[in-house]
């Protein structure tokens, strides 16, 4: 792990409040509705992101989401306790995203596709809430890649070269010595997440159980910086196809996605 990084993860402040008390709701046998629409209220800058990222284009929903209830009707509790906790990881993290040439509006909308990606792929997948939780969150190690890229001044350089190599953890390699997943897992893992999740973001950095693979595909198929290209989807798909991870069912996933 890049020594600068690490120090930058370990002066972390603690994770939202907000996060934290939707993960005690969701291990209760009985919650309503009303409770978890109560906890976001309370804290309106991630209300306000609740809702604009809802209403983009990753969702596509046929009528705008105007308050919580709604979404939890729309959307459900579970996928819409990790988008919260994504969003309050993301608030924490907050870094100009110049280095991968994308806003935080795009790097928002392609996580979300990776999650939506993952339950459309591997629907029955054990622990899929899990799942769809780790591809929401293993990215969000990009910020403080960006972070040590722009502090060395070599912003513009590791653009050049990302889009060149098309591969994001190769020039993130090359500049930092690490990857976004890797990043996420010790970021994570300072936020006292859950000790299987934190694993699980590691092992896809070089994958070895299907769920790990399932993640890196995602992330081949949906990077944030080429999200959905046919480059991106060919290679993704031939990932599948080599590890016999169900290469149609994913291509019919990517292709409800575009």
């Amino acid at each position: 792990m890049n020594s600068h990084i690490f120090t930058h993860i370990q002066s972390l402040p603690p994770l939202n409040e907000t996060a934290k008390k939707l993960q005690q709701i969701s291990s209760s046998e009985h919650f309503e509705p009303e409770s978890i629409a109560k906890v976001i209220e309370k804290d309106p800058m991630v209300l306000a992101e609740l809702l604009k990222t809802l209403n983009s284009a990753a969702f596509s929903f046929k009528q705008d989401i105007k308050s919580v209830k709604q979404a939890v009707m729309m959307l459900g509790f579970k996928p819409l306790k990790n988008l919260v906790t994504q969003i309050t990881a993301r608030k924490a993290l907050d870094t100009d995203l110049e280095p991968y040439g994308i806003t935080t509006k795009k790097f928002s909308e392609a996580t979300v596709l990776q999650s939506q990606l993952v339950k459309k792929w591997h629907p029955g997948e054990e622990d899929a809430d899990l799942l769809q939780l780790s591809a929401l969150l293993q990215e969000i190690g990009m910020f403080l890649i960006a972070n040590e890229v722009i502090k060395n001044n070599e912003t513009s350089q590791f653009l050049s070269d990302l889009d060149m190599s098309y591969d994001l953890e190769r020039t993130e390699k090359d500049y930092t010595g690490t990857t976004a997943a890797l990043v996420s897992a010790k970021i994570l893992e300072h936020w006292e997440f859950d000790e299987t999740l934190v694993n699980l973001l590691e092992e896809s950095a070089s994958p070895g159980s299907n769920a790990s693979w399932i993640l890196k595909i995602s992330r081949v198929a949906i990077s944030p910086r080429f999200p959905l290209t046919e480059r991106s989807i060919n290679k993704a798909v031939n990932l599948a196809e080599k590890l016999n991870l169900d290469p149609e069912a994913l291509r019919e996933a990517l292709e409800s996605l575009q």
